[in-house]
């Protein structure tokens, strides 16, 4: 299945070109492109998006909040970079797109109903637009939306042959939300089902205000995240990160740990899985902390493959046909994920 991770970071314009600048430069074999930023083109303007904004742009735009899951330019250009990373250039008719949302946000139905009219109001209609200067016209058809944890749940239920039946409990820890989901029987338990803001963020948000305090160098949440994941040597104008970096992640594996632990503590469940970028960050303190809890394959992208299979395979089963396209797409707050069903 075709996935794809975009960090939640834009910047208006388009990467510097600088000629002849590198001239000289000893640059041993080709340069990452993995390292450079999408560059979205729509209406007359750019935008940079995801990889590598914060190498080409002072003050990346990034964001927390859950109004802007609805309708806004954010949305618009990290959807426009998901679309683009799944999708090779051309025309594409009648797309159905399965989106997954908070738990926070769907417990409450006001709040839930605003967000799905708010972006069915703007992405429901043909989108015209460019990713790294190719053309892509897609006309989407229909936008529904689900728990994002469901959308690991489909995943390990399809993936596995396994049958969603009896408890089953999901812990997604992602960038800004800890999402726990349970269902008995496919009811959703109002006991065990909680969200909260607990996620690799607070992390990130201490590393970048460590980086600030002994450099003065104000970085990203996006780059703090990267500096999270990273195995190699850290070091910023002189001061070596890896031990500050390295005692955020650990604390933070620690806060999420507790909080599963305590939401859960006489939760009596078939099966429990856990996915989503906090789970791929906090593998081995799960592993060693939760040993009763599976860890999917590729935990970050778990939510999006999910929701592709389910659309494709049952909600869109009898109406769409097989050559038209259905994604699953996980807005998450530090990375956009999706899948291609």
């Amino acid at each position: 299945m075709q996935t794809a991770i975009v960090p939640s970071i834009i910047a208006s314009g388009r990467p510097r070109n600088i000629g002849a600048l590198e001239m000289g430069l000893d640059r041993r074999g080709r340069r990452n492109r993995n390292t450079d930023p999408l560059v979205i083109g729509f209406d007359g303007q750019f935008w940079m998006a995801g990889n590598g904004v914060w190498r080409h742009a002072r003050r990346p735009l990034e964001r927390l909040s859950f109004s802007s899951l609805g309708n806004g330019q954010f949305g618009r250009v990290m959807t426009y970079a998901a679309f683009g990373s799944i999708l090779s250039p051309g025309r594409y008719e009648n797309v159905r797109i399965l989106t997954g949302l908070p738990v926070q946000v769907l417990e409450d139905m006001s709040v839930a109903r605003s967000i799905m009219t708010s972006l069915r109001s703007w992405l429901v209609a043909r989108h015209v637009f460019t990713v790294n200067g190719e053309d892509f016209e897609v006309n989407v058809a229909e936008v529904r939306a689900m728990a994002q944890p469901l959308g690991g749940l489909f995943a390990w239920a399809y993936e596995n042959g396994a049958a969603p039946s009896g408890s089953i409990g999901v812990v997604d820890p992602g960038f800004n939300t800890l999402d726990l989901y349970v269902i008995e029987d496919m009811r959703v338990s109002p006991v065990y089902t909680t969200g909260n803001t607990v996620g690799v963020h607070q992390a990130a948000k201490a590393v970048a205000e460590e980086v600030r305090r002994l450099t003065g160098v104000t970085i990203s949440l996006r780059q703090a995240d990267e500096y999270l994941r990273s195995q190699r040597s850290l070091s910023v104008r002189g001061h070596d990160l890896r031990s500050l970096v390295d005692a955020a992640r650990n604390a933070n594996a620690v806060q999420i740990i507790q909080e599963i632990s305590m939401a859960w503590d006489n939760l009596l469940a078939d099966h429990i899985i856990a996915v989503g970028g906090g789970a791929a960050l906090h593998q081995d303190a799960i592993r060693q902390n939760l040993p009763h809890v599976q860890i999917l394959p590729e935990p970050a992208t778990a939510n999006a493959r999910g929701l592709a299979l389910y659309g494709r395979r049952k909600l869109w089963e009898r109406t769409a046909n097989p050559h038209e396209h259905i994604i699953g797409l996980d807005p998450g707050f530090g990375a956009y994920k999706a899948a291609l069903g």
